[in-house]
Parts: C-alpha cells; structure tokens; sequence
C-alpha cells in the first residue's frame, strides 16, 4: 500500500512564494515596444499638406525618447519618421513593420495624412494617388485590408492611430462635377468592419468627418496627443482621454476610439509606470554605403564578399556593429582599401575610384563627351522650342491687340459719320417743306413716314419714293411723296458719309 507524503506547511508557503516572486519579476521587465511613425503631406497631384511632417517627427521624436524603438520603411530600427510615401513605398513599410513586429509587446501605427472612404471603405492615401476618383482605390492602400489585417496578432497589442482624413478641395470639386458622385460619399474614414485579435484603433474625427490640419505647427489632434504621450497610463485612457478633450475644445471633431479583441486593461504603457523597466538594450548597430566610381566590382566587407557596387549602383550594408570595418574591391586585380567607422543609427559612405587603364579612360571620357554633346544638343532644342513658342505667342498677343485697335478705329469712325449724317437731315426736312402744298382742310397734327432712296448728289431714285406708315389721311401722305419728289436734288454730303443716306427713312409733319 502507497501512503501519501506527509505535506508540510513550510514547503507550501516556499512554493507560493517562489511562485509569486516569478509573477512579479515577470511584470517588471516590459516587453519590446516598437512604432512605425507616418507623416505624408508632399502630394504630387493634390494640394500639399503643412502639418504632417511636424505632427510624424514631434510624435516620432517623444516615442524615441521614452524607448520606444523607431522602425523605417526598411524595417530596420531608425532615429525619424518616415516621410512622403508613394504606394509601393507605404506597403513596404507596412509589410516590414508587421514582420519586425512579431513577437514584441505593442506595435504602433501612427499616420498623419489624406485619407478618405471610397464604397464605404477606408483608404490611406499615398503620396502619389492622382487626382482622379475612379483611379483612387487602386492607387491607395486600404486602411483594413492593407494595414490592420498585415498587423494583427504580430504583438501582444498592436495601435493603430489616424490623424487623416483632411479636407481635399480637388477631390470634391471632381465628386461635385462628376455624374453619380456626391462628395459627402468620400469625406472622412469608414469604420472597419473586421474584429482585432488585440488592437486599439484611434480615428482623429467621426465617421464621415473631415479633421482640421491646424493652423499652428500641429493638427489639434496631434497637439493633445502629444500633451498626454509623455505621461505614464495606459494606452487605452491616454487615447480616450485624447478624444475626451479634444471633443470639449473643438465641439465638432469628435474622435473615436476602437477597442477589439483581448485588450487586458491597464496592461499596456507606452511610457512605463515607475517599477517597469524596459527590455535590454539592443546591439548598437549602422550602416555603410559603398560607391564605386568608375567601375563594377565585387564588394569585400571584413574579409567576407557583400556584393557588388559599380557607377549609379551603390551598395548599402546595414546591421553593422558600431566601430571600425574594411571594405575592400578588386578592381583589375589590384585590390583598393578603405577603413570605414560606424556609428550607431548612423550611415557611413565610402567613395571608392579605381584607376582605369588608358584605353578605358579614353572610351569612358569619350562617351562622356558625347553625353555632353547629346545633353547640349537636347537643351538648345529645348530653349529653341520655347523661344518659337513664345514668338508664336507674342505675335498672338500684336495681332490681338491690332485687330482691337482697327475694330475700335472701325466703331469711332461709324459713330462720327453718323454724327455727321445727322447735320443733313434738318437740312432735308426743310427744303422738302419748300415744295410741300397742304391739301385742304388738312390737319395740322398729321405725321407720315416716307422711305427715300437717293443717288450721290441727293437725286431721288424715280418711283423710290413709299409710304412706311400712313397719317390715315390719303391726300396728306401723297402730298408728302409728291414734295420729296419736287426737291429732289436733296442736300446730301458727299463722300462716306453720303451712304447714310443712300436709302433712308423719314418723317414728315406740317409743323
């Protein structure tokens, strides 16, 4: 028969305690915190953005200091943000950081930029997104599928922070012209739709909302956001607390804050409470760019082959340990050495000009002279070009401004002939009254219209002579036409202004 052991009090209270101790010890050291810091605001097709380069380099600057470790769009830990990403360049970061991620405690995403909804999906909006809305969604990065999906469950807990959604004045206008578009379906970012493992997503402004970029040096967001980065809390308040008073300050923006999946509260600091410290430090460690001049070598690093570096085509060596390396290149057999410090987070470039032979410098200073030539050529073509177009552009502008002046000469000389003309036609009336015999019992308040039509000298045409408007007496309208006839030759100027009265109409009346 098996008799249990005896079980002792003191062996109980040991084990628990070297269990407690082994909690706490466990609690104190912080896990691998890291960030990627995005600001984008050099648009090459929309208008260009102030405050995201300042509101990325003071977020990225703050991290750093409190040991957050800075990833760049290679991957590789770095000393700043990165800045003004084009497409391919934005997915690179976002890919490196997701693999450099794994496994670490947090994995921070901050982005400052345009971003906008397209179908009711969120999108980032790299540098290089045209200005045209049906080219957007395959010219920008999705903020779910792109972005947070490639994050999750890489680190304990992975934040997500937009400072977007800026308004885009180019944009609307096109959404405003367009058929079937509204610019109220593009403002602002949609909400994702997917569930975190364990993220923390911060939107700068609601759903549908344009944010404001600021008229100081940050964004209001940015600015609070700073205010509370430096204090010790979890990520989660200091994020609520971010939304909370900028809420209270703008009235109108109103942040929101996502929280999924397994978030244990008050777990996660970006600056460590008192009694947590941070992981050990990581290797100091730089970069080396290698340049050959003149021709493409294969590259020696320490003894060991690095690659190859040759005209246009540098070499670049990263994760090196800080101090003093070699870098060595054979060129026609003759080996070329340099010594080379690294620096931590630093680059270091190396210049490297093998001799050429005499033949060789010859071919090579030939085609560099016929670069030249070519390049000159290419330049006076293009100066000739401007000038002809410029030619074309100021004789535009003289016949322009001639046809302006002949046009106004034109309408100054109508309107003195007609002045002119209009000396003659007193003139007219009266020696018509000469010849004029009133028929009886005529009223004296009679009025007839006659069309005339004379020959230079004032001789009227025979049978020109008709009645436009009658007086509504037949006796006084043909008493009229008979002493136009009678004064014909009627005095007329001579010359241009006689066309005036070439064919004419005038009224008579007894008084």
């Amino acid at each position: 028969m098996v008799h249990p052991a005896p079980y002792h009090i003191g062996d109980l209270s040991c084990t628990l305690f070297a269990l407690l101790l082994l909690l706490l010890t466990a609690n104190v050291i912080a896990g691998e915190r890291l960030a990627l810091v995005i600001g984008n605001a050099g648009y090459r097709h929309l208008n260009p953005l102030p405050n995201p380069p300042n509101d990325a380099s003071a977020v990225a600057a703050n991290l750093a200091a409190m040991g957050v470790i800075l990833i760049g769009g290679d991957g590789q830990p770095t000393t700043r943000p990165v800045l003004d990403l084009d497409k391919a360049a934005l997915s690179k970061a976002v890919n490196a950081f997701a693999q450099r991620a794994q496994g670490a405690e947090i994995a921070l995403l901050f982005y400052a930029g345009h971003g906008m909804q397209i179908a009711g999906q969120p999108y980032l909006l790299p540098v290089d997104v045209p200005n045209d809305l049906d080219q957007l969604p395959h010219r920008s990065l999705r903020l779910e599928d792109d972005i947070l999906v490639r994050l999750d469950g890489k680190a304990d807990l992975t934040v997500a922070i937009f400072d977007a959604c800026r308004a885009i004045p180019e944009l609307n206008a096109a959404a405003s012209r367009a058929s079937g578009y509204d610019p109220k379906d593009y403002q602002g970012l949609a909400r994702v739709q997917s569930q975190g493992r364990s993220r923390i997503v911060a939107y700068a402004g609601a759903a549908g909302q344009f944010v404001p970029d600021g008229n100081g040096q940050h964004s209001p967001y940015s600015t609070l956001l700073l205010e509370h980065l430096v204090q010790p809390q979890p990520v989660e308040t200091l994020l609520q607390r971010v939304a909370a008073e900028l809420s209270q300050r703008l009235g109108g923006q109103s942040p929101e804050i996502l929280i999924q999946g397994a978030v244990q509260p008050g777990r996660f600091y970006l600056t460590l409470p008192i009694g947590r410290a941070t992981p050990p430090a990581t290797p100091a460690l730089g970069y080396i760019q290698v340049i050959n001049v003149t021709t493409t070598d294969e590259v020696w690093l320490d003894g060991q082959v690095a690659g190859h570096a040759g005209p246009g085509q540098p070499l670049d060596l990263s994760n090196l340990p800080v101090g003093l390396h070699w870098i060595m290149i054979r060129a026609k057999g003759k080996p070329l050495v340099e010594q080379v410090r690294v620096e931590a987070g630093r680059w270091a470039q190396v210049t490297l000009s093998p001799p050429l032979d005499p033949e060789e410098a010859y071919a090579r200073a030939d085609a560099e002279r016929q670069q030249r030539i070519a390049q000159e050529a290419e330049r006076l073509a293009a100066e000739e070009e401007r000038r002809l177009a410029e030619e074309v552009a100021r004789r535009s502008a003289e016949k322009h401004q001639r046809d302006r002046e002949e046009n106004l000469l034109s309408v100054l000389a109508t309107e003195q002939l007609s002045r002119k003309a209009h000396l003659y036609i007193p003139e007219i009336r009266d020696r018509i009254r000469q010849f004029w015999v009133r028929p009886p019992a005529t009223d004296k308040d009679l009025v007839a219209t006659v069309s005339v039509q004379l020959i230079p000298g004032g001789d009227v045409v025979p049978n020109s002579v008709r009645v436009l408007k009658s007086s509504g007496n037949t006796s006084f309208d043909k008493s009229v036409m008979a002493a136009v006839i009678n004064a014909s030759p009627l005095p007329v100027p001579v010359g241009s202004s006689f066309e005036n009265f070439r064919d004419f109409n005038m009224t008579f009346s007894p008084q």
